[in-house]
């Protein structure tokens, strides 16, 4: 292994344990190239993050204050060091692949072992150097193309072939059609009462439409009448990430970003029981929120064919979202009860004017 072409190197060790921190010191400190720091939540390396550029992570699974699922999270959100390499450290026995979509390049077992300490930093900061190099050559493409299109231009081609593509779900359903419209126009009117600006909203109305778009890359056939076994299920929950690698590659609009939000975060839930990373409180982002309950409110006042169909009053409706606060951020919540019946007529509109 050639250290010497990697040149200087900055290692950020995440570990609430201060002798594996020092251990991992101890046994690399033979590499005089490699400059330490130390953080001993998630919290803590957080702010490292966001000021240094750091070249390799060594991070802890289980963290105080903010642990490893949510702090990958706030990173691809706030896009902070895409060429960092994160190695997980556990004694758990973890498949690799449940982490990759996560930001994770490998993951290093507990106890340490100096062979395998030295094998995965070089191989994954060559790697990891070498990937980025590759997508800031496709990114500097993305921004030439860019240039020959303003941005309302994109933006506006990008909704209509996700909406084509989404459309595919709900041709033959008129019912699914306008219950699509209603979570998205009352998602888009209850981000104006948040205080979010016209485009925002916009962009959360067209989000929540496409929200689930992974569902026409299933290998399942999906048919809403039918009892799936355990194995159809655990295939179908599959279409949030689906969906998210769906607009991964297009060129990174507000809509795109939006979009990506709202599809991978909506099905998690505030006090962590959600999916598909089980994230909780504010890690979740607000737009995902808002379409979650939007949706939640939809479903409680109409009937489904995939389901038993039970159609709630109103009433009973209000009261479900108001005992709804594990499932949804309170302060959020609690605006969306304050207009409830602005909703309940709007939704009613929508639908009136719908079936003329």
């Amino acid at each position: 292994m050639e250290w010497k072409e990697l040149g200087e190197i900055k290692i950020l060790i995440v570990e609430d344990d201060p002798f594996n921190r020092l251990l991992i010191r101890s046994l690399l400190e033979k590499f005089t190239q490699i400059e330490f720091l130390e953080a001993s939540d998630g919290l803590e390396a957080l702010k490292i993050l966001e000021t240094q550029s750091i070249d390799l992570m060594f991070l802890a699974l289980h963290l105080p204050k903010m642990n490893a699922n949510e702090l990958l999270t706030v990173l691809e959100e706030k896009k902070i060091c895409e060429s960092m390499a994160i190695l997980l450290m556990t004694t758990e026995k973890v498949l690799k692949e449940d982490f990759t979509k996560k930001g994770i390049d490998d993951c290093v077992s507990k106890p340490f072992v100096l062979e395998e300490l030295e094998k995965k930093i070089y191989q994954n900061l060559i790697r990891k150097r070498k990937l980025y190099n590759k997508n800031k050559e496709a990114q500097d493409l993305d921004s030439q193309t860019a240039k020959m299109y303003s941005k309302t231009q994109i933006q506006l081609s990008q909704q209509d072939f996700f909406l084509k593509m989404i459309s595919l779900k709900t041709k033959a359903n008129t019912a699914q059609r306008i219950q699509a419209k209603v979570i998205a126009l009352i998602a888009k009117e209850f981000a104006l009462k948040l205080g979010y600006d016209n485009n925002m909203s916009q962009y959360i109305y067209y989000a929540s439409l496409i929200r689930d778009i992974g569902v026409i890359a299933l290998p399942l056939a999906h048919d809403e009448n039918k009892v799936f076994s355990d194995e159809d299920k655990k295939i179908f929950q599959e279409y949030i990430l689906l969906g998210y690698d769906m607009l991964s590659g297009a060129i990174e609009t507000d809509f795109i970003r939006i979009s990506k939000l709202v599809i991978l975060h909506y099905k998690e839930a505030h006090d962590g029981s959600g999916m598909p990373y089980s994230i909780q409180e504010d890690a979740i982002p607000e737009v995902a929120v808002i379409v979650a309950i939007s949706e939640t409110f939809e479903a409680l006042l109409s009937k489904r064919t995939y389901r038993t169909p039970i159609q709630y009053t109103t009433e009973e409706a209000y009261t479900i979202l108001l005992n709804s606060q594990t499932r949804f951020k309170p302060k959020v919540l609690k605006i969306f009860l304050h207009h409830f019946l602005e909703f309940v007529t709007l939704r009613q509109s929508i639908i009136n004017i719908a079936n003329t």
